[in-house]
């Protein structure tokens, strides 16, 4: 879920329809490589089986906070794999602008990123060792939902926990409830039964 932020907003068009639902219509024909839009995520949230394999990313925008190196020894759970060309790699010194939360640990890739964390929910969520009762808490819930959730996943319970937690923080819950309306408007869910995604194939 994200807000766009765009220097030129007449080159498209956001609209809902009962088919598509929410979506981005182009005006006009785009270069290769041209910016089309950059985002100001409102909230997101990764799989919670990717968090367990350690993907390593923004805990507010989910940029990858490792290179592509760190990545591939990951999955190939083999250290000594050396990628060619490293110096093409954007994110090859990653490791130098990562910002943590000095209570939890948590990975941000810019100050910004932390700020604005912690002023949507993470100040709520954050799990230090000063709330042992919240941190088994969430901590339950999390295991509980890759138990009858396995992969591939389609949404993440951490979504709805962040959900939460900016509507505890949040001195506009009203705004904030029209933003989050925007993105469930139009959008026809019989057919594809999302309620089920929370669930196993049992409760159908």
């Amino acid at each position: 879920m994200s807000t766009i932020i765009s220097t030129n907003e007449t080159d498209f068009v956001i609209a809902n329809d009962e088919i598509k639902g929410r979506q981005i219509i182009s005006k006009r024909i785009y270069q290769c490589d041209e910016l089309i839009f950059q985002e100001q995520p409102l909230v997101l949230a990764q799989f919670e089986w990717n968090k367990l394999y350690k993907y390593s990313a923004c805990e507010y925008c989910l940029y990858p906070l490792e290179s592509c190196e760190q990545n591939v020894r990951r999955l190939c759970q083999d250290s000594s794999i050396i990628i060619p060309h490293s110096e093409c790699d954007p994110n090859r010194n990653i490791d130098q602008q990562i910002v943590r939360c000095p209570k939890c640990n948590e990975m941000y890739c810019s100050t910004i990123c932390y700020q604005q964390a912690m002023n949507n929910y993470h100040l709520t969520l954050c799990q230090s060792n000063e709330n042992t009762n919240k941190n088994q808490l969430i901590r339950h819930i999390i295991d509980l939902w890759r138990t009858v959730h396995p992969p591939p996943e389609t949404t993440s319970i951490s979504l709805v926990l962040k959900i939460m937690a900016m509507l505890k923080q949040n001195n506009n819950r009203l705004l904030l409830l029209q933003e989050l309306q925007k993105f469930s408007q139009g959008v026809q869910s019989e057919n594809q039964q999302f309620y089920h995604k929370l669930l196993r194939k049992e409760f159908e």
